[in-house]
């Protein structure tokens, strides 16, 4: 992979996993169900965990200050990655654990796992050892958030009227991302 386009790439894993640190904290703080609760209080801390190893696998690219402030990469995120992220956080009323997870776990984590692994498979471990060691660890968090988190949407899908909810909120993300994968 060219130097360029890893770079877009880690900045951007970079970019999401700190809005997922500040979302699922939010929501950490304001989920009334004790399990869902805990989820995403771990969760969160593993996202800034990942934000900073993307940030330590950014590269320092020649004519680049070394010590500039790499916030100014979030301005290349592509703007349906912003707009689902702003639609993630944006608030759903008081009992909106269902959405939250449904957001999170059947449109983020997936994108986010496809992601991984597709930058994985084209990583060759001898020639940047780092990187793919950051991808394994990190695809592998993601991988079992996922799962833990559709079994904890799972224990609140009762009614229809909560399956429809969870069906709602993931068609309308999935449809601000429609333009194809963005990371």
């Amino acid at each position: 992979m060219e130097i360029h386009e890893a770079t877009r790439r880690m900045s951007h894993y970079r970019w999401l996993e700190e809005q997922l640190f500040e979302v699922m904290g939010a929501w950490a703080a304001t989920t009334p169900e004790p399990a869902v609760k805990r989820y995403f209080a771990t969760q969160c801390h593993r996202h800034a965990w990942h934000a900073g190893l993307w940030q330590d696998r950014l590269p320092v690219l020649p004519g680049a200050d070394a010590g500039a402030d790499t916030d100014g990469l979030a301005s290349s995120v592509p703007a349906d990655l912003t707009a689902l992220v702003e639609a993630l956080a944006s608030p759903l009323g008081p009992d909106s654990t269902i959405e939250r997870l449904a957001g999170v776990c059947r449109v983020v984590l997936p994108r986010l796992v496809a992601a991984y692994h597709a930058h994985l498979v084209s990583t060759d471990e001898r020639i940047d050892g780092p990187t793919h060691r950051v991808l394994t660890l990190a695809l592998r968090d993601e991988e079992a958030a996922w799962k833990e988190g559709e079994l904890a949407l799972q224990t609140l899908l009762h009614t229809p009227d909560d399956v429809g909810r969870a069906a709602v909120h993931q068609a309308r993300l999935e449809g601000l991302l429609v333009s194809g994968p963005s990371l």
